[in-house]
């Protein structure tokens, strides 16, 4: 099966970590936190795919190529990368880019993009990247009666999980202004 990168995978993105294993896929599951990366692979023993847990901060620009790397060396090229990574770390962005870029096979790059954080942008090294399909998802909100309330983790998973297996090239997950 395929290789998917899920960079965040412990808080909103667990789910779709989790589903990707499911469905018998290895994840490259990025997270700071080991304790929180170990709990994931338990959840997942019982399935068909594997996780493999990298735990770092994203910002440590090194490490992060150092150990995507590696996973690509020992489990083969990405297929698909899902990442929520925060637009105060623009350098972890561009650093998964340029790995994805190096492999031998094409991937699908979804960036995962905060409405309430102004509008990013991607720079074009990784837009235009050779081997690279880029793709947006923005995250929005949700309307119930008179007020609006943040999306949930699952909302959030199966609205990524959607756009991959759909291949969109842009998403909104909830509503925007």
């Amino acid at each position: 099966m395929a290789h998917h990168l899920v960079i965040g995978a412990t808080g909103m993105l667990a789910e779709t970590a989790r589903t990707f294993a499911r469905e018998g896929h290895t994840v490259s599951a990025v997270a700071r936190t080991k304790k929180n990366l170990i709990e994931l692979v338990k959840q997942t023993q019982v399935d068909d795919g594997v996780i493999n847990p990298v735990a770092l901060d994203y910002t440590e620009t090194n490490t992060l190529s150092d150990k995507l790397t590696e996973a690509i060396a020992i489990l083969g090229p990405i297929d698909t990368a899902v990442c929520w990574i925060h637009k105060d770390a623009p350098q972890a962005l561009v650093t998964v880019a340029a790995i994805l870029q190096a492999q031998a096979a094409p991937c699908r790059f979804f960036h995962i993009l905060s409405h309430n954080k102004g509008v990013e942008k991607a720079d074009s090294s990784i837009t235009e990247a050779k081997n690279i399909s880029y793709r947006t998802i923005t995250l929005g909100y949700k309307v119930e009666g008179a007020a609006r309330r943040w999306l949930t983790d699952d909302e959030i998973s199966w609205g990524i999980l959607e756009a991959i297996y759909e291949n969109r090239i842009e998403t909104v997950i909830g509503q925007i202004d």
